[in-house]
């Protein structure tokens, strides 16, 4: 695309709640600072509410949701159908041009193995089909985008959202990656409380890894981060607030930089 100027907004925990509070902002930086806007949406919450619902009993392993056959019909079920759809109509009503994306349509995977255990079907992003996204942008679409991959034999599989948001941020050399969560940012222990980290650099936020003190689905987003910032992304922010225009303004939320 001839202009760098590509916002990225990964869409997870609770905050498809709040996503009705985001969109007169998201508006603005439409309209006004002539963005083009990528959301990617998980839907870990509502999935383990069908599984349960099912009478399936959600199991991760190292931040992963492990993904067996009839999971994975739950995960397609809620990304492609409730999710995605809820989101689409949330971003119609304030009259903007939007069109979703299935994730299979882009995302290109091989079966993920960490620690030789098999989470089933669970994928690893190996290449990222950016050209639709690309001619929808260009058109002054809002693309909606689900973590749903597909492999060279046809396998459909579940990919974590904050890993695939990472692969598509870089891919579409995005200059600012926003992943919006349930927590308001990095916390650490600190003099027996506790504090959100503003900034951090990537070698600080290796430290917070290996020293242990960032911890379960926290791990992906920062291991994500990091990735990102090496990888050309400019700016990359974990955030949990309910005022994005705060976020924008990086008044809440951790900012991840390339400086100490």
């Amino acid at each position: 695309m001839d202009e760098r100027k590509i916002l990225l907004i990964k869409i997870g925990g609770s905050v498809f709640d709040k996503f009705t509070l985001f969109l007169s902002f998201i508006k603005k930086l439409y309209y006004e600072e002539n963005y083009k806007i990528v959301l990617l949406h998980g839907g870990g919450n509502e999935i383990s509410y069908w599984m349960k619902k099912l009478g399936i009993e959600p199991k991760f392993i190292k931040g992963r949701r492990v993904t067996d056959k009839e999971t994975l019909k739950i995960v397609e079920m809620v990304l492609s159908g409730n999710v995605q759809g809820k989101i689409i109509a949330d971003i119609k009503r304030e009259g903007l041009k939007v069109v979703g994306v299935n994730g299979k349509s882009i995302f290109h995977c091989k079966k993920l193995i960490i620690d030789d255990i098999d989470l089933g079907y669970v994928g690893e992003v190996t290449r990222v089909e950016t050209l639709p996204i690309e001619k929808l942008l260009e058109n002054s679409y809002i693309v909606v985008t689900s973590s749903l991959g597909i492999d060279e034999e046809g396998n459909s599989y579940n990919i974590n959202a904050d890993s695939a948001a990472l692969s598509l941020g870089v891919s579409l050399r995005v200059n600012r990656l926003i992943f919006c969560t349930d927590v308001p940012g990095i916390i650490v222990s600190e003099d027996g409380g506790e504090r959100v980290l503003s900034k951090v650099s990537i070698e600080e936020a290796r430290e917070l890894i290996t020293t242990g003190k960032v911890t379960g689905g926290m791990i992906p987003k920062v291991e994500a981060a990091i990735t990102a910032i090496e990888n050309g992304v400019d700016i990359v922010q974990i955030w949990g607030g309910s005022d994005f225009e705060k976020a924008w303004n990086m008044e809440e939320g951790t900012v991840f930089t390339n400086k100490k």
